[in-house]
């Protein structure tokens, strides 16, 4: 990956996240190669990497296109994700000895101390909870959270935007190792269902937002930014 690349990739990622390309927005190689004054080779660089992660898709003859969230199937796998992760967190507070959290609670303190608004915290908060799958020692329930989880970053990224919900996260997440780490069993999973339930009704606001922007602006440019 070359600087250039990465260059490309950065903004154009920003963008998508942020949703100032609305979902279906087209996104021509050849106008971002003009914006940034760049051949072309480094823009389809970025561009595979961000299909590889799930922000874009492409399609035939007309190039890629900013994801449209199918928020049924988010719904459901938001559902899923609960399930999975409650019995992940029972299995901890069980045997609270074997857990090994004290990384997540220094990681996560440190967060709570500079919360800085940064749609990259997904990828933070997505390794806390597989972090906990993991612990729990279930090889199958950690694929298919990892599975889960790169199918609704696209939403997900959504959920850090302000320096309050970064706090509230990372209160929440500690709330959660606390009550693992002394064999509260109960408690945790109450946390964690808060946690996910809470998530899931914030990124649903943002994507209702975006999607209802999407109808009003149905005939702009390909690739004109749009603040949700």
């Amino acid at each position: 990956m070359t600087l250039l690349s990465d260059e490309v990739y950065d903004q154009l990622k920003r963008r998508l996240t942020l949703w100032e390309y609305l979902p279906g927005t087209r996104i021509p190689e050849e106008a971002i190669a003009t914006e940034f004054a760049v051949s072309r080779t480094p823009v389809r660089d970025a561009l595979r990497r961000l299909e590889q992660e799930r922000f874009l898709e492409r399609q035939p003859w007309s190039g890629y296109r900013a994801i449209v969230p199918n928020m049924r199937r988010m719904e459901e796998l938001y559902e899923v994700r609960l399930a999975l992760e409650e019995t992940a967190v029972r299995q901890l507070a069980a045997h609270p000895e074997q857990a090994g959290i004290g990384a997540l609670v220094a990681e996560w303190q440190g967060i709570a101390s500079h919360p800085e608004p940064n749609p990259d915290l997904v990828h933070a908060d997505e390794r806390f909870h597989e972090t906990l799958a993991g612990l729990a020692g279930n090889q199958s329930l950690l694929e298919y959270l990892r599975s889960i989880n790169e199918h609704i970053r696209i939403i997900r990224v959504n959920d850090f935007g302000t320096p309050k919900r970064i706090s509230d996260t990372c209160e929440q997440h500690l709330a959660l190792l606390d009550a693992i780490a002394h064999g509260r069993s109960g408690e945790a999973i109450g946390h964690l269902q808060h946690h996910i339930r809470e998530s899931q009704s914030l990124v649903r606001q943002a994507a209702e937002r975006a999607m209802s922007k999407l109808l009003l602006n149905w005939d702009q440019p390909a690739i004109a930014p749009s603040r949700i």
